[in-house]
């Protein structure tokens, strides 16, 4: 990735820039399909490396994402690509990918997404991810715009108040255990006391407790609905991210946003540009917040029109 980065910053006449090697992909909607298809070559690319002799280890941390609709059979074959990764240096769990989503019930937007059934044929028996209870296509998408944002929520639902923030608490749990290495292979989710995210068994509920109500979702997979499982919530976020601005959450253990996270544009409610996935950069990004927090060797990459709508 940093060598295809390299190349396309010389072509374009930009310095030549290191960005960190972790990374996290998160895609919404079609971008659902985008973001576990490219972790797909990429776990094959990793594999063809190493059959040639070459050292290449795993660098995606993970992925996540929000109510996605992939075309089949994107995902069983990238999930089948992540497992041959696994297979290709002995089940080693740096090599094993978790792949969460986070959907809404079905709608007229996910209504041909079989995502939460490919995830549990590939992964029987492990944590995928969860369906929020009442929640709608736009829940994970947010933007600076007031007036975009209220045409997707128009075309797409508007979601409950509680569920968007519920769903920055998962998703950010979420990639903070991705990063830190601590999502378990045999079980799909993290164990112990150091755990960010939340996490249950096929079937259970958890609760989600935001400072605008509590929220709920099920755990994607076959078991009964009637387990609950409490869940307290470390710290309300602030305020909601707007995904239009480079933000990353400052290092403090108060902050339930991820502490090394960069949030790249969306703009609802194209669904093609709903397809460009966000790239999460892991360690070595350093705690930041705001608009004015834009890494140095992004700030100088061209913008794009977009980005200042």
């Amino acid at each position: 990735l940093n060598a295809s980065f390299t190349t396309a910053a010389l072509k374009i006449g930009a310095p030549k820039f290191t960005v960190p090697a972790e990374f996290v992909l998160v895609g919404h909607s079609l971008g659902g399909g985008f973001a576990p298809g490219v972790g797909g070559y990429y776990a094959a690319g990793l594999v063809a490396r190493r059959a040639d002799g070459q050292d290449a280890p795993n660098h995606l941390a993970g992925i996540t994402l929000l109510d996605a609709v992939p075309f089949s059979p994107i995902m069983p074959n990238a999930l089948g690509r992540m497992k041959s990764l696994e297979d290709s240096n002995d089940g080693d769990p740096a090599d094993y990918i978790p792949v969460y989503e986070i959907g809404a019930p079905l709608n007229f937007l996910n209504a041909n997404s079989a995502v939460n059934q490919e995830l549990s044929d590939a992964r029987p028996g492990k944590f995928n991810g969860v369906v929020v209870n009442g929640g709608v296509h736009m829940d994970g998408m947010l933007g600076a715009n007031p007036l975009i944002q209220a045409s997707a929520y128009l075309v797409a639902g508007i979601p409950r108040r509680e569920n968007p923030p519920a769903v920055q608490l998962l998703m950010a749990g979420w990639i903070n255990d991705m990063f830190a290495g601590n999502i378990d292979p045999t079980t799909g989710r993290c164990l112990g006391d150091g755990c960010s995210g939340q996490y249950g068994l096929p079937g259970e509920t958890i609760v989600i407790a935001t400072a605008a109500g509590q929220a709920s979702a099920v755990v994607i997979g076959a078991g009964s609905l009637s387990g609950i499982v409490q869940v307290e919530e470390v710290a309300a976020p602030r305020k909601a991210l707007p995904a239009l601005t480079l933000s990353a959450a400052a290092d403090t253990a108060d902050h339930p946003i991820p502490t090394k996270v960069l949030v790249t544009p969306q703009i609802p409610p194209c669904e093609w540009l709903q397809a460009i996935p966000t790239i999460v950069s892991g360690p070595g990004l350093p705690g930041l917040r705001g608009p004015d927090a834009t890494p140095e060797w992004l700030s100088r990459l061209p913008r794009s029109p977009l980005s200042s709508a």
